[in-house]
């Protein structure tokens, strides 16, 4: 059941807007969402990234990044179903989730998030220059988050049409939805993300397995109703499962019934006692014990 915007409160350490409509908050150029015959993927010309003054993507400058821009394929195809060789998948009807494998689904997975963070603000002056801003920078984030090998461990998730060794279809053209899933520790006396307790020595993390924590969902309009967003929920809730977590959190707009729903249907429920912290950000917080 996924008629409403599907997105999800972005990680804390990219610190993204909001949103969910099915989660993570809320810049004329090129959308990344066609509008013909239902196509919800990008043109060539949109993600290439041509430096040019009439509304095509800014180049991004190498400093940006201590080793070189990668060199993005905008012709890669798509593996074939039965050649990928990752860790966690899901087949569900003629769609497959799984983890993001090439820089080009990175690149991808960056402009479905600034998509979704200008959603619903369409009349905002140069919105389609601030997105492929938004989208560069997020590009670059999600490299460098899911390149470290300090911190928090993150798994980024694609949903992507199928795909039988006889087909020839691009990458830009077979993501139909993404969603991020982190495996942190509460401190030490928290029983939930951000609970307000008494200040632990030096930050001190809580001893135990960690839990998961879902953010960045989302799948463009066109690609609703289809299961994707549920399906890559479920998958995200094994990769948590499989890195020891024995609970898994999101964040959800008050308002976003639907979001509510969606996470309901899977088993999320409200954490009750966190709502006086998160009063401020007119969100729920919401956890599935696995």
């Amino acid at each position: 059941m996924e008629t409403m915007t599907i997105f999800t409160n972005p990680s804390s350490t990219l610190r993204r807007s909001p949103a969910l409509t099915v989660g993570f908050r809320p810049p004329p150029m090129l959308s990344i969402c066609s509008k013909k015959n239902g196509d919800s993927t990008a043109s060539f010309d949109e993600l290439k990234g041509l430096n040019s003054s009439n509304g095509a993507l800014p180049r991004v400058p190498e400093n940006q990044t201590s080793a070189s821009p990668p060199d993005l394929r905008f012709d890669r195809l798509q593996i074939p179903d039965d050649e990928v060789e990752c860790q966690y998948n899901r087949v569900f009807g003629n769609f497959v989730a799984r983890e993001v494998i090439f820089n080009e689904e990175y690149w991808v997975v960056a402009r479905l998030r600034a998509e979704c963070h200008w959603e619903n603000q369409p009349d905002v002056c140069n919105v389609q220059y601030l997105k492929a801003v938004f989208a560069q920078k997020e590009f670059y984030a999600l490299k460098r988050q899911h390149a470290s090998k300090l911190g928090e461990k993150c798994t980024c998730i694609v949903a992507m049409r199928s795909n039988q060794s006889s087909d020839k279809i691009t990458i830009l053209k077979s993501v139909v939805g993404t969603l991020e899933i982190s495996m942190r520790r509460l401190f030490s006396g928290e029983t939930f993300p951000g609970e307000i307790v008494k200040p632990p020595p030096f930050g001190s993390r809580a001893p135990g397995p960690g839990y998961g924590y879902v953010s960045n969902l989302y799948v463009p309009k066109s690609s609703r109703r289809r299961g994707i967003a549920s399906n890559m929920l479920l998958l995200a809730l094994e990769v948590a499962k499989s890195n020891g977590a024995n609970e898994v959190f999101v964040h959800v707009h008050k308002d976003n019934i639907a979001a509510q729903q969606l996470y309901g249907k899977i088993g999320f429920q409200i954490v009750e006692e966190a709502g006086h912290c998160l009063l401020v950000d007119h969100n729920y917080l919401m956890r599935l014990k696995i």
